[in-house]
């Protein structure tokens, strides 16, 4: 019966040696894919750097227009009148290209929104499989 005991551990040991090479095949496998992950996450954090360039900017893009709304607000209010169809009126004119400065905003606005909307999901999710025990923001506004 002793050479059977043998034999089985035998082969578990066998089997264990294979699957402590497969577990070290993955270990390597697994430091190449962190190094990779490092490098994007570290290219991704530069490129979020940049970003605040863009709000900044999208930011003033925003303020002009307020400041564009309260000037016609304050010609109308110093005039008490409404600009007319009856000519060339300045106004008008101006109030046309706010139109497309407001809208071309707009479209940029709600680009950003995805894409801040989209990172902020994503990054929950890496923050959830890296910290599974952390309390982490479940909502993304």
């Amino acid at each position: 019966m002793l050479e059977t005991d043998e034999m089985v551990m035998h082969v578990q040991h066998r089997d264990a040696h294979r699957v402590h090479r497969q577990w070290l095949e993955d270990i390597a496998r697994w430091r190449e894919e962190h190094r990779q992950a490092a490098a994007m996450l570290k290219a991704v954090e530069m490129a979020w750097s940049q970003a605040q360039g863009a709000l900044d900017e999208h930011a003033g893009r925003i303020k002009a227009l307020e400041e564009h709304l309260t000037r016609h607000e304050q010609v109308f209010h110093d005039h008490g009148r409404m600009p007319d169809d009856a000519g060339p009126d300045p106004l008008l004119d101006e109030h046309r290209e706010f139109d497309i400065g407001h809208a071309a905003t707009r479209k940029a606005h709600e680009k950003m929104q995805d894409l801040y909307q989209g990172v902020m999901a994503e990054a929950l999710e890496l923050m959830k499989l890296t910290h599974p025990g952390a309390i982490v923001r479940e909502t993304v506004a």
